[in-house]
């Protein structure tokens, strides 16, 4: 069990305490929780997800999240972002999908979602989650107007996607709504990677170019690097990725941490522990370097680069589709041998 610091200070409490009781109490106390009606069923046609909701309550989707409130009213909801000690009895549930890759895993996924600093967790379970072994968390906070509940699931259906459902309560609620929490998690269909995006795509009627053999050269936080001159630069959570319009699939990306090994063959080993895939040795831009070889999916191939060098893990995740490796497995080997750390 982790306690976490309460966020209000004894001084900020009092002063609160002195607020409520010249406004004549707390004035949401005669607003009654919501009531949970019955149940539908919402399916997001890309993830395949499936979640139970209550019809009544205020729904809001997106492709990646969908999140159903007991109360309509915006002044409702705020709760959930400050988490107050008073206001209106709100339940949620929020269910989320996040995409893993090499830069993300399961593990971290689950730990980012633990943010709530005033309240007390318990231990972690496993569990099951349709079907597949999965993880939950409860956690709970004692505040001016009741119990404040919550409990955190999260599972993942393919090596690559997972899906994180958090149900969250204030006032005491809980009891009353666990039974149809308990028929939401134990009905949930879990999110599913979509088909391939990678596919080769065509405009008007012709078919978008390969990466070029011609290089030009980019720069990044430390760092250059050569890249296909018709490959564009963006950003992906924390790494910087660098791709051409023919395949989503098929890219170099940069991302750069705190060295927390001393060689760039144990950030190699220390990575593979979970991979499993095969370790080589080489030389980048005078460095030593060390490579991981493995596929994550059928239709994909992937090398991941390690550089440490001023106690930073510089890291080149290379992806490629398998179906035209010819057109790009000996570009990306030319590119990623130009990356220099400045």
């Amino acid at each position: 069990m982790k306690n976490r610091t309460l966020p209000l200070t004894i001084t900020a409490l009092f002063l609160f305490s002195l607020l409520i009781i010249a406004c004549g109490g707390d004035p949401y106390s005669d607003i009654d929780p919501a009531p949970a009606d019955e149940l539908e069923v919402y399916e997001n046609s890309i993830y395949k997800y499936k979640v139970k909701v209550p019809k009544n309550w205020d729904l809001k989707t997106a492709p990646k999240r969908v999140t159903a409130y007991s109360f309509s009213e915006q002044q409702a909801q705020n709760r959930f972002k400050g988490y107050e000690y008073n206001g209106y009895p709100i339940a949620k549930i929020d269910l989320v999908v996040v995409d893993l890759d090499s830069t993300r895993t399961f593990d971290d996924v689950f730990n980012k979602f633990q943010v709530w600093p005033q309240q007390v967790y318990k231990q972690v379970e496993e569990v099951m989650i349709d079907g597949v072994p999965g993880k939950k968390l409860d956690y709970v906070n004692e505040q001016n107007d009741g119990i404040f509940n919550g409990t955190l699931y999260a599972a993942q259906a393919d090596s690559t996607t997972a899906t994180v459902l958090v149900i969250e309560s204030f006032r005491s609620t809980q009891e009353q709504y666990q039974p149809i929490f308990d028929e939401i998690v134990n009905d949930l269909v879990l999110a599913k990677t979509p088909a391939e995006i990678g596919d080769t795509l065509f405009v008007a009627g012709s078919e978008l170019p390969p990466p070029s053999d011609t290089l030009t050269t980019m720069s990044g936080n430390g760092y250059t690097i050569q890249v296909p001159k018709n490959f564009k630069k963006s950003q992906r959570g924390s790494g910087t990725v660098f791709d051409g319009e023919r395949r989503g699939d098929s890219y170099i990306m940069v991302d750069i941490t705190k060295a927390t090994v001393g060689t760039a063959k144990a950030a190699a080993e220390k990575q593979n522990e979970s991979i499993k895939g095969v370790i080589k040795s080489t030389k980048i831009g005078g460095e030593t370097a060390y490579y991981i070889s493995y596929s994550p999916s059928g239709k994909i191939a992937r090398r991941l680069y390690f550089i440490v060098k001023n106690n930073k893990i510089y890291r080149l995740t290379v992806d490629w589709a398998k179906e035209e490796q010819n057109l790009y497995l000996s570009v990306f080997e030319k590119s990623v041998n130009t990356f220099k750390v400045k």
